[in-house]
């Protein structure tokens, strides 16, 4: 499992400016955790006056109940469910974004993530990521150092590593820079693929 690293090229390193960008990119499901990705957006908002453009990208069954989570905390300047949208159109959002949000739990009927593939896109590009102690994604994310993890549904974690991220430039720097090497060493699709013609070829 792995992505083509050229395909997402590492941008130049950015200053989190006074407007605060965020953005998930995910199927509208419970797994996705999204609902407390907003509540977290809120609690920023209400206690630290935080000036946030958060733009979630994605269609699915919880479209309206989260339009509707997003008019109950009177978010609506600040949170944009902007539905499907092509390859092109995302990378041109995830570019312009200053934080990933990524905040995975395990739904009512027990589904689960794998490790979601934009993570590994994000990392790529340099654009830090916040996700969860969920499934395989701790094999991507190491906390502090390739991204930031949170529990599954704790609105008031996210909202603290996301405030980490727009207070310590050098907290950027690092986890940007360790994401992108190593998700080239790790999670290169040539490298993947390398390693399985070697498996294989073990086996026959």
């Amino acid at each position: 499992m792995g992505i083509n690293c050229d395909k997402f090229q590492l941008r130049t390193p950015r200053q989190i400016g006074e407007k605060l960008k965020l953005v998930s990119v995910a199927r509208l499901t419970e797994k996705k955790g999204l609902e407390f990705a907003i509540k977290a957006a809120a609690l920023l908002i209400k206690n630290n006056s935080t000036k946030i453009d958060y733009k979630i990208i994605g269609d699915g069954e919880l479209m309206k109940p989260l339009r509707l989570m997003i008019e109950k905390y009177n978010l609506e300047e600040n949170i944009a469910l902007l539905g499907w949208q092509d390859q092109n159109r995302v990378i041109d959002i995830l570019q312009k974004s200053d934080i990933l949000l990524a905040p995975s739990i395990t739904a009512a009927d027990s589904d689960m993530e794998g490790i979601p593939m934009v993570l590994m896109e994000a990392m790529a590009m340099g654009i830090p990521v916040i996700s969860t102690y969920h499934s395989g994604i701790p094999e991507l994310i190491k906390d502090g150092e390739t991204g930031l993890l949170t529990p599954e549904k704790d609105p008031d974690g996210l909202a603290e590593k996301i405030k980490a991220l727009q207070v310590s430039q050098n907290l950027h720097k690092k986890i940007t820079l360790n994401a992108r090497k190593f998700v080239e060493s790790e999670f290169n699709v040539e490298r993947q693929n390398d390693k399985l013609v070697k498996i294989y070829n073990n086996c026959v």
